[in-house]
């Protein structure tokens, strides 16, 4: 490779010399310390929870979603956990939060996605439901997002999400392990056949 390969993001950057960074000066090791992230102008997740109030979060989820009209408690103890929670350090760098409007039955709606920006698997999107709320906070909001709606659209959408299996981390979690459980159990029942 030469000497302005970035092997993070699996292309040449004009940043780089020898693997090391001449906007930052440091190994590039992640995608969160490269210089191209920052010049996309994001906010983290947890730093977009900080500029916004719950009422004005939860109104959007009311339009939206008329089911979950009587889950405004639930929507506040999830709120102020994550809130409360401090990021992390995460393994998700090149996975960003995106947001984008979708039609459905003339209605309008956020859909949710982890969606990554950079790297080699720029431009694909993931589920990511059952992503640990820990890693939720940590991400970056894309940029498309951030122009499209406001602050507090973009985390009414994300909440929606985050909770769509549950209004408890542990609940989330157990249901992601009973669905893997299940496809295990599947795949080894059609292996004996």
């Amino acid at each position: 490779m030469g000497k302005n390969f970035c092997k993070v993001e699996g292309k040449w950057c004009k940043f780089l010399r020898r693997g090391v960074c001449n906007y930052c000066n440091a190994d590039i090791t992640t995608i969160s310390r490269c210089p191209r992230v920052e010049s996309i102008e994001t906010i983290r997740f947890c730093d977009l929870l900080s500029e916004v109030e719950f009422e004005d979060v939860f109104s959007h989820i009311y339009d939206w979603y008329e089911n979950q009209r009587n889950c405004k408690e639930a929507y506040l103890k999830v709120f102020n956990n994550i809130r409360s929670m401090k990021p992390k350090k995460h393994n998700l760098d090149d996975l960003f939060i995106s947001v984008e409007a979708t039609e459905e039955d003339g209605e309008i709606y956020p859909d949710v996605y982890g969606h990554t920006v950079v790297g080699s698997n720029a431009g694909r999107n993931y589920c990511i439901e059952f992503v640990e709320w820990n890693d939720w906070i940590s991400m970056y909001i894309t940029k498309e997002t951030l122009n499209t709606f406001t602050k507090e659209q973009i985390v009414a959408a994300c909440m929606y999400e985050m909770t769509f299996s549950g209004f408890e981390e542990e609940k989330v979690q157990e249901t992601l392990k009973r669905m893997t459980d299940s496809i295990k159990n599947m795949v080894e029942e059609n292996k004996k056949k």
